[in-house]
């Protein structure tokens, strides 16, 4: 890359499933795609000539679930100058319940270390201020709305999906939905074949809002 030019720093959203299979092949695409594919949703100003782009830093914006979510926070994090920003759906202690053995507890702590000023949506999740049905319903919805939150706050979302319906509320399939729908430039890698990329354009990045794309100065 061309020094000379000046960075620009691309917030990147992520969904996708907790189970994923391949996890190291798929790292290895999403490597790819950090360094290539990306570029065809940038503008002409932006990109320029492939073969000597402007450099690029990102930001991840994630909940930092099991699965895609930190698989892609790590390959993120490899660039260098990138970071991380963590949006939790709940109150951190809450939601390392739903972890499901120590070592993903602990991999969750050491990438949200890294995270300068992490965000909690809703705090209000204390097991008696509800009915079991009613806090199985308030968790869903604060799961649904962080899935929201990373569209709405990413330049670029990048989605591990597998092509079917959600299994439940927020799921990888309604994020890309709504993704789709808010006109978010979308990456989507199948789980099934990683030889299927879909890229969807959306708006173009200078159309988005100004807390997102920015050049780095």
């Amino acid at each position: 890359m061309n020094s000379s030019k000046s960075p620009f720093r691309i917030r990147l959203g992520v969904t996708g499933h907790r189970a994923i299979n391949d996890p190291e092949n798929i790292a290895l695409k999403v490597k790819e795609i950090l360094r290539s594919e990306i570029y065809e949703l940038l503008e002409n100003e932006i990109s320029q000539e492939k073969t000597n782009p402007v450099a690029l830093m990102f930001t991840v914006v994630t909940p930092l679930a099991e699965g895609a979510d930190r698989l892609i926070a790590k390959e993120v994090l490899k660039f260098p100058e990138s970071d991380i920003e963590v949006v939790l759906p709940f109150a951190k202690d809450d939601y390392m319940q739903d972890f499901e053995t120590e070592e993903s507890r602990q991999e969750f702590e050491e990438l949200y270390q890294k995270s300068q000023k992490p965000i909690v949506l809703k705090n209000n999740l204390s097991a008696g201020a509800f009915s079991t049905i009613e806090r199985t319903e308030a968790r869903n919805k604060a799961y649904e709305d962080a899935g929201r939150y990373v569209v709405t706050h990413c330049d670029i979302l990048i989605a591990l999906w597998d092509g079917r319906p959600s299994r439940g509320r927020g799921g990888t399939a309604e994020i890309v939905a709504y993704a789709r729908e808010e006109k978010r430039p979308l990456i989507i890698i199948s789980t099934e074949n990683l030889e299927h990329i879909v890229i969807g354009k959306g708006r173009k990045i200078n159309e988005l809002t100004s807390f997102n794309f920015e050049p780095r100065k």
